[in-house]
């Protein structure tokens, strides 16, 4: 992949501006800093290797040179978009589901709130940040990292939750370039859909776990145990406990897993 492909494949795409590296720490950083002196919508940061991204809750992103997508999209929120700040990276992990299932033709997942599973096992993750300028919430940024290739796939010591890639679930060679333009392709498509009943419903289809008896938990410990029923309009995940009552939390920092895992 080189910025000369790059711009060739993604001819057509609403893409105001892109940044291409080599190798970065973290895209989601170069893409904030751009963010706080006035990149456009949908600006592009996308690199060949990441030596410093970020997931989660503190934890790294690394990918090997070649061998996964690391990129990162600047929004500028819209007035209507603002009421759905959250649901930005579950949009991201539809947007990968989607383009997982139409090139590697394998049914793909979202686990709750913003990893895409195949076969259970995770391929993909994003993390949205917020810029800030002056008190005011300036742009949103979107990072998005795909393991394509099985060298892309960490050890398994390394790992909280079973890994893979997309090579491993299709077991066929994949063009980074074509499932970067799918990702980007879906993803522009979803955020017009935004928070309405067909953005939902694409949602809870491909709700992991669904209806199967999971816990969440923070850094510290587990927060609540229960069947998962699905999601609510503000994207809070439903939770059904023992005693039939349905509770509703946040995305934040909660981290899902089945009861069984």
């Amino acid at each position: 992949m080189n910025e000369e492909k790059l711009i060739k494949k993604l001819q057509g795409l609403h893409i105001a501006e892109m940044r291409f590296f080599e190798t970065i720490g973290s895209t989601n950083e170069e893409a904030l800093q751009w963010a706080f002196i006035g990149a456009g919508d949908n600006s592009l940061v996308i690199a060949n290797q990441q030596t410093a991204g970020r997931g989660r809750g503190k934890r790294r992103w690394i990918t090997i040179h070649g061998s996964s997508l690391a990129f990162s999209l600047i929004l500028k929120p819209t007035k209507n978009e603002m009421l759905h700040l959250p649901l930005f990276s579950p949009l991201g992990a539809l947007a990968v589901s989607e383009a997982a299932e139409s090139l590697c033709k394998v049914p793909a997942q979202v686990k709750w709130p913003n990893d895409v599973l195949l076969y259970g096992k995770k391929a993909a993750g994003i993390l949205a940040e917020s810029c800030w300028v002056e008190g005011k919430l300036e742009s949103l940024v979107v990072g998005i990292g795909v393991n394509i290739a099985p060298e892309s796939v960490p050890p398994l010591n390394n790992l909280l939750f079973p890994a893979t890639c997309l090579e491993i679930a299709c077991s066929k060679a994949i063009d980074r370039l074509d499932v970067l333009k799918t990702i980007l392709e879906n993803f522009f498509s979803l955020r017009e859909k935004l928070g309405d009943n067909e953005f939902f419903n694409k949602w809870q289809k491909k709700l992991a776990f669904k209806g199967e008896e999971v816990y969440l938990y923070d850094d510290k410990n587990v927060t609540q145990r229960g069947t998962l029923i699905g999601v609510d309009q503000q994207g809070y995940i439903i939770l059904k406990n023992e005693n039939g009552q349905k509770n509703h939390f946040p995305i934040g920092d909660l981290h899902l897993r089945p009861l069984n895992h």
